[in-house]
């Protein structure tokens, strides 16, 4: 199981923010707006507190890295603090 959370900023009016991951190793999963917490704002400067959890059911035993991924809007600056990247392995 893995969960992911962080808080949210964009400094633009309608700006977008998002956060997902990846795993590499013996397990291969690019980061996905499937599996991404995400927030967009009408106004400037508004912090969203976001999280979601995956329970990957088919992974491959083995090691494998776990990466947290930030999308930033591209027309101003997020910004992305308090975050967390947690997997519970099954």
């Amino acid at each position: 199981m893995v969960f992911w959370s962080c808080t949210l900023v964009s400094d633009v009016d309608g700006g977008a923010s998002e956060m997902t991951y990846a795993v590499s190793g013996s397990n291969s999963i690019n980061g996905s707006i499937k599996r991404e917490v995400a927030q967009e704002s009408a106004t400037a400067n508004n912090a969203w507190r976001i999280g979601g959890s995956h329970i990957h059911d088919t992974l491959t035993p083995g090691t494998s890295t776990f990466t947290a991924k930030y999308i930033g809007d591209i027309t101003g600056v997020s910004t992305f603090s308090d975050r967390v990247l947690g997997v519970i392995p099954f």
